[in-house]
């Protein structure tokens, strides 16, 4: 069965759309998950001065926040988070979009083809 360069083209584009939106829905979901966790981590983790038992909080067990950092460099790395976080959110969302448009261009690739086949059908007659 040959398809017409528009069919193939249709549908070359709708699988890089649909690769690319797969492959954002995993990374997009698997970072913004990451980035939630880090957050709550960090929030937990915030160190206000005179705060007591600042001796449990160390750099080894949560780099961002600990009692050598000031209140509003640990206020930025937060900030920092959440902007990563809100990136990868969108990542996540756009995700759903290209595999929307990727399955618009399969369709679109499937008329075309079966426009071609009923012309093709009708010079035959």
């Amino acid at each position: 069965m040959a398809f017409s360069r528009n069919v193939k083209t249709q549908i070359g584009i709708g699988i890089a759309f649909f690769i690319l939106g797969i492959g954002n829905l995993f990374f997009g979901h698997h970072k913004a998950a990451e980035y939630a966790e880090l957050m709550e981590a960090a929030k937990r983790e915030m160190v206000f001065p005179g705060q007591f038992g600042l001796e449990k909080h160390t750099k080894e067990n949560f780099p961002l926040m600990n009692p050598s950092l000031s209140l509003d460099k640990q206020s930025r790395n937060l900030a920092q988070l959440r902007g990563r976080f809100e990136f990868y959110s969108v990542v996540f969302e756009g995700s759903k979009y290209f595999v929307l448009i990727s399955i618009a261009f399969f369709l679109t690739g499937a008329v075309f083809h079966s426009k071609s086949k009923r012309q093709d059908a009708s010079k035959n007659f």
